[in-house]
């Protein structure tokens, strides 16, 4: 077909219209979005399904919303009793302090050894460290709460949310001072990725509180009323009290089933006796 000058077909460019051609999505964007997408996807898995898989074993019968106050749960070998469930939080004990810190003997008061961080099982829960529970005159598994900055809760005390409690019959001011200053934080925190690396969704760890003893029975300074597994080791609480404005008199909650089942003040820098025993939150 002939077309003359004047009806000759236009043929248009995108260039000549200033349409510009689509660009494609660069590989590197598109791998970045499926890493997103693949994290997205195993953070739901772990937040709404790992307890399914066994990774966090309940009393046969009993499920995270079922279970009771002492209960025994398990994370992988580790165990736990349950101390609170308030219906979407469930607060667990470990069994026993973990393996971290010195061996002292009381009879000589005298270090005989620690724990060295390439042992079997450093680091997570061991049958054999319960402070001076159960062998005395040999302690295994002490650590002071405070070392290098004892004391470091009286430059803030007020913003740790003291109120009133008593020691030895005499009101003083109480409150949970346990945090990353504490000595005690690294072992805790250690302790917690581990168990994070069995698979387990840990939302908090920590050490006991006051509050919680009492909840589970101790009363002042006593814990006999208490279930036995609260004092079945020698163990630091995160409370820590304190004597003022007319004495700097202070000190840190711990429990001790000596002669008699009780709860008292232990000097922070204190490493003869006290083992760490966490709590956890899932």
């Amino acid at each position: 077909m002939n077309y003359s000058e004047e009806n000759k077909p236009v043929i248009l460019f995108e260039k000549e219209v200033g349409i510009k051609p689509k660009k494609k999505i660069p590989v590197s964007v598109i791998i970045i979005m499926a890493i997103v997408l693949i994290a997205i996807l195993i953070y739901i898995y772990c937040t709404n399904f790992i307890e399914k898989s066994g990774v966090v074993i309940y009393p046969e019968g009993k499920t995270k919303e079922t279970v009771e106050i002492g209960d025994i749960v398990k994370i992988g070998t580790e165990e736990f009793y349950v101390i609170k469930h308030d219906g979407k939080n469930l607060v667990l004990l470990a069994h026993y302090n973990l393996k971290v810190g010195d061996i002292f003997d009381m009879a000589n008061y005298t270090r005989i050894g620690e724990y060295k961080s390439d042992e079997n099982g450093y680091g997570i829960q061991s049958e054999d460290t319960k402070g001076c529970a159960s062998q005395e005159p040999i302690c295994n598994g002490t650590v002071p709460f405070a070392t290098t900055h004892v004391k470091y809760w009286l430059e803030k005390w007020d913003s740790y949310s003291p109120r009133e409690c008593e020691v030895a019959g005499e009101t003083v001011q109480c409150a949970y001072v346990y945090d990353q200053n504490s000595n005690i934080y690294q072992y805790v925190d250690n302790y917690k990725n581990y168990l994070k690396k069995q698979g387990a969704v840990i939302k908090e760890a920590r050490l006991l509180s006051l509050e919680e003893a009492y909840e589970l029975g101790c009363v002042k300074a006593d814990c006999e009323n208490a279930p036995k597994f609260l004092t079945e080791t020698e163990y630091w609480l995160g409370t820590a009290w304190w004597l003022k404005p007319e004495k700097k008199e202070t000190s840190v909650w711990a429990i001790a089933p000596i002669s008699i089942l009780v709860l008292y003040p232990q000097p922070p820098i204190s490493d003869t006796n006290t083992g760490v025993r966490p709590v956890i939150v899932i």
